[in-house]
């Protein structure tokens, strides 16, 4: 292991240049204009040994000499650069941050010996197909999802309104119990043409990274931006999860089948009372919190390569999964609440996912605290909220009033949903959401190119 200081990514902030990371270059991406003819530079997007992304650029001056040196998958000591926040104006940022990297003429970028310092290869933070409702009403980030390729339509080739030749195709994703719509433009198109006739493995399992969730006629539709990737029968744990569930009796048949995916509006004497059929279905609640229960276990320690939690041998993580110690191990929480309406209460499990977006942080962020409970989670005491809660086995057989939230807004604001065919999939989660094209900022200068319709 490289024992050379670093800082974590988490910790890179404004006010200083001095900083040193140790990072993998997961993804690249060019910067026009807004009309597409100037080369501004390009991106790239960073990710570090506890699972932290952030976007780096590089402006044009810098782009030829910074882009002989990275390369995509490699790792690398960068140091002395500046970091820039964004603004509202940054539409489709690669990751939930509020900042940027910004390579400077001081930058130097040095290799590591990839057997000599761990950094995964790659992390998602994939979104349920039931969630992306919320991901194509705004337009802050862009959205990882991944699924089963049904069938391809062949490519096409048209003139669009301006009378300029394009390029797209169509075709449907899902997870087992939804499909989406998916349209890639251009070149894009064309490279996932030609990464399709490969000698592939079925089911043919896509994740799409950095995707813009759109929607139209009540539609879903996810296209290509700027920093969208895409990966064919990826070598990740959630892709040989999905394919191991794909092989499970009635996969996929659900959506057939006639079983609403209800995501029904239900008050907690009616979440009380649901039946069998209801087990692993979600039903949305609006509650208040009564009590956060204080628990001197409230984080746990991940594997930042599987993601299953750690335990401790010798002083050290180590991961059972892997079969191997883990350096800098992720952090995250499970909190317990109270929460009631007018008709009962009930206990909830909170998550780190669901809860995260409510703090605007993780568990890293409260590392100062971490021996103590967070005053951050007390926060919800007397305040309402709307919770996705999934039905187990054990709430219905086992009438155990201990329901777990996926997902958790604040206030009372909920649209019942029309009904939709199947039932859920949980999909594994990593960290973090994605951007698009539009402008990234650079003071004045345009980062992401128009892809997209």
């Amino acid at each position: 292991m490289s024992n050379t200081v670093s800082d974590p990514l988490r910790s890179v902030k404004l006010g200083r240049t001095d900083w040193k990371i140790k990072v993998r270059v997961i993804r690249e991406w060019k910067s026009f204009s807004n009309t597409g003819k100037n080369y501004k530079g390009f991106n790239i997007l960073l990710l570090d040994a506890k699972n932290c992304r952030m976007q780096a650029y590089a402006p044009a001056h810098l782009a030829d000499k910074i882009g002989r040196i990275i390369q995509i998958g490699k790792i690398y000591m960068i140091k002395n650069f500046d970091v820039k926040e964004y603004t509202e104006k940054d539409k489709f940022r690669p990751v939930p941050m509020d900042r940027q990297i910004i390579f400077t003429v001081d930058t130097r970028i040095t290799d590591l010996d990839e057997s000599q310092t761990f950094v995964p290869k790659n992390v998602f933070d994939f979104f349920q197909f039931s969630d992306l409702k919320h991901a194509a009403e705004q337009v802050t980030y862009l959205t990882d999802v991944i699924g089963i390729i049904p069938k391809t339509d062949k490519i096409k080739d048209f003139n669009n309104r301006h009378g300029k030749p394009q390029k797209n195709i169509k075709f449907k994703l899902s997870d087992g119990s939804r499909k989406i719509n998916v349209t890639f433009w251009d070149s894009f198109a064309e490279e996932f043409v030609k990464a399709m006739t490969a000698d592939l493995e079925e089911p043919v399992i896509l994740i799409i990274a950095s995707g813009r969730i759109t929607k139209w006629n009540e539609q879903i539709d996810i296209c290509n931006y700027a920093p969208t990737q895409f990966y064919v029968n990826y070598d990740h744990h959630s892709v040989h999860k999905l394919r191991k569930m794909s092989k499970e009796p009635g996969f996929g048949k659900h959506i057939l089948s006639g079983k609403a995916k209800s995501n029904k509006l239900c008050k907690i004497s009616d979440i009380l009372q649901l039946g069998e059929n209801f087990i692993e279905d979600d039903v949305v609640t609006k509650i208040t919190v009564q009590a956060v229960q204080e628990k001197s276990q409230w984080m746990h320690f991940v594997c930042t390569s599987c993601y299953e939690t750690c335990s401790m041998r010798n002083q050290d993580f180590y991961c059972k999964s892997c079969d191997r110690i883990v350096p800098e191990p992720n952090k995250k929480f499970t909190l317990e609440i109270i929460g009631s309406d007018e008709t009962g209460s009930i206990k909830i499990k909170l998550k780190d996912r669901a809860f995260r977006r409510l703090l605007e942080g993780t568990a890293f962020d409260m590392e100062a605290e971490h021996l103590s409970f967070p005053k951050e989670f007390k926060v919800m005491i007397g305040q309402g909220y709307t919770l996705k809660l999934q039905i187990s086995k054990e709430n219905i057989e086992k009438n155990s009033d201990l329901f777990l939230a996926v997902d958790m807004y604040p206030g009372f604001e909920y649209e019942e949903p029309k009904i939709q065919q199947g039932y859920s999939v949980q999909q594994s989660d990593s960290y973090t959401a994605q951007p698009s094209s539009s402008s990234c900022h650079l003071d004045d200068i345009s980062q992401l190119d128009y892809t997209g319709q």
